[in-house]
């Protein structure tokens, strides 16, 4: 693998299981290294999110082969989490092919509207003052 193609930087999390002081277990994600990546793929699609219309992303990426990540690793790319659900070794390339798909989206396509304040109209507020 080529030095020069690695351009991005990412951190992959390895989620562990722990115990708490009440016996409940508690999802932490342990740092298992920070290295360069070489994005091969970035597909976006539009999905329902919870009732709205989203884009949700996939990622193809490549990283050097002593590396050790496994499938359902988590990869922060951009301030973004992604999930591994593929791993691939190429062997003739030497280095580790990952499929990775958004854990949160990103990009809502149909923002909540926001009620604008409305201001009292004349009958209001000559209705305030004769009872007042």
């Amino acid at each position: 693998m080529r030095a020069g193609l690695l351009k991005e930087r990412i951190t992959i999390y390895r989620p562990t299981i722990t115990s708490n002081g009440y016996g409940e277990q508690l999802t932490t994600e342990v740092l298992l290294c920070s290295t360069r990546a070489r994005i091969m793929r970035n597909n976006r699609q539009r999905e329902n999110v919870d009732g709205e219309l989203a884009l949700t992303a996939d990622l193809t990426m490549q990283i050097r082969s002593y590396h050790q990540p496994m499938q359902n690793d988590v990869v922060v790319y951009r301030g973004t989490k992604y999930r591994i659900f593929r791993v691939s070794y190429l062997d003739q390339e030497n280095c580790i092919e990952l499929d990775l798909q958004a854990m949160e989206s990103d990009n809502n396509l149909t923002p909540t509207p926001t009620p604008e304040p409305t201001e009292p109209t004349e009958n209001e507020n000559n209705n305030e003052e004769d009872n007042g």
